[in-house]
């Protein structure tokens, strides 16, 4: 059986200015490494930096699904713009996703969706109140 998508939101850890990321994938795991150039295959935007995941959605039916509600993500951030730290916009942004019936006017509603979406902290940051 094939591991269920996620979209994850990463965050620089290595100081300087902080830097967000979204994306999706099925294993975590190896995705973070790749990111962290400790496996191949990570995406040319976060080379060269140290990065951690702040928190990742799950319970997706399917990559489609994964992947509208990352665009979405994505693009509600944009509208945030130096209002909030670069987590902060990304958290913010999450909240108002979550608060739509669905990611796309294209996107099926999260209510059809088998497994509720639910979001898994996963830093010990002290993380900006929503």
């Amino acid at each position: 059986m094939n591991e269920p998508w996620k979209c994850y939101f990463l965050a620089t850890s290595d100081g300087g200015s902080s830097k967000t990321y979204i994306g999706i994938t099925p294993d975590l795991e190896r995705r973070l490494k790749q990111h962290n150039g400790l496996q191949s295959g990570g995406a040319k935007a976060t080379s060269g930096r140290t990065w951690e995941r702040i928190c990742h959605v799950k319970g997706f039916p399917d990559h489609t699904a994964a992947l509208q509600f990352e665009w979405r993500w994505k693009q509600i951030s944009r509208k945030y713009g130096m209002t909030y730290s670069p987590i902060g916009r990304r958290l913010h942004a999450l909240q108002e996703l979550l608060s739509l019936d669905k990611p796309t006017t294209a996107a099926v509603e999260y209510s059809s969706y088998e497994t509720p979406l639910e979001v898994v902290i996963e830093t010990a940051r002290e993380l900006p109140a929503l």
